[in-house]
């Protein structure tokens, strides 16, 4: 498809399937679902989007496959409103590879059901991932702030490209450690890493923290410069940046976390 709008519609909770073949999205406008429910299943074969705008109404459910994106945007839940689709995974992928190269992955909510079990994004460790700086993972719910959810993302150990916030009054919560080879960008909302830790590469930077939206746990920094770096990080509420500047110019990871209580000493 390389221009126009296509709307693939059902009566039921999956609206399309792709067993085999290509899905190639190089312009236009492609919506699968309707108003309130739709989902993309995929057990094989190639999704490939260079260009336009991939609309899913509720999940992509990839069994088996290579997905590739080089452009355009796709947009999960894509469904405005105060609902929260079905109760499991937006964007889940039990097999095959993710080439996640150029454009927006748009992720626009998830389910309040078992919500850490069934996350806005969930792509298995044997998932071949390659993320480059040049894509975009955009977190930004579509529902009234009254509806917003907290969003899980499981990569478990696979990376993100950039990763842009955008969540009034709720938080990212991610349930395996990640690295992000893009920028971190903060326009709305935390991140909180539980017991994992979110590292960014030697060229990845950070802008918008503040008290209203930072890192709320562990993060990591790759690094072989001499140049100072500030670790966007805080306790939720209070965001306390520390800068750190490597004495030498050795490949390391350096790992931070704010605490704020006072040391058993004092």
């Amino acid at each position: 498809m390389t221009s126009g709008i296509l709307y693939i519609n059902s009566n039921s909770g999956t609206s399309a399937v792709v067993e085999g073949g290509i899905l190639d999205l190089d312009g236009g406008t492609l919506t699968v679902g309707n108003s309130t429910e739709g989902d993309l299943t995929m057990t094989s074969g190639t999704m490939d989007v260079s260009n336009g705008i991939l609309n899913i109404a509720d999940e992509l459910d990839v069994s088996n496959g290579t997905i590739t994106q080089s452009g355009g945007t796709i947009n999960i839940k894509s469904y405005v409103g105060s609902g929260h689709g079905s109760s499991s995974a937006k964007f889940e992928m039990d097999a095959g590879t993710l080439n996640l190269t150029g454009g927006t992955l748009r992720l626009n909510g998830q389910t309040t059901t078992s919500a850490s079990s069934n996350p806005a994004m969930k792509i298995a460790s044997g998932v071949s991932v390659t993320a480059t700086s040049s894509h975009t993972t955009l977190i930004q719910s579509n529902n009234s702030t009254s509806n917003d959810e907290d969003i899980y993302i499981d990569m478990n150990g696979n990376n993100l490209g950039a990763l842009t916030l955008n969540l009034t009054e709720q938080e990212v919560i991610i349930n395996s450690n990640v690295t992000l080879n893009g920028n971190l960008t903060f326009t709305s909302g935390d991140i909180s890493t539980n017991a994992y830790t979110l590292t960014l590469s030697s060229s990845s930077t950070v802008s918008g923290a503040n008290d209203s939206k930072h890192l709320n746990g562990t993060c990591a920094k790759t690094t072989s410069s001499i140049n100072s770096f500030t670790f966007p990080v805080g306790d939720g509420t209070r965001y306390r940046p520390i800068t750190l500047t490597p004495a030498a110019s050795n490949s390391n990871t350096y790992t931070v976390e704010y605490n704020h209580s006072p040391h058993s000493d004092v």
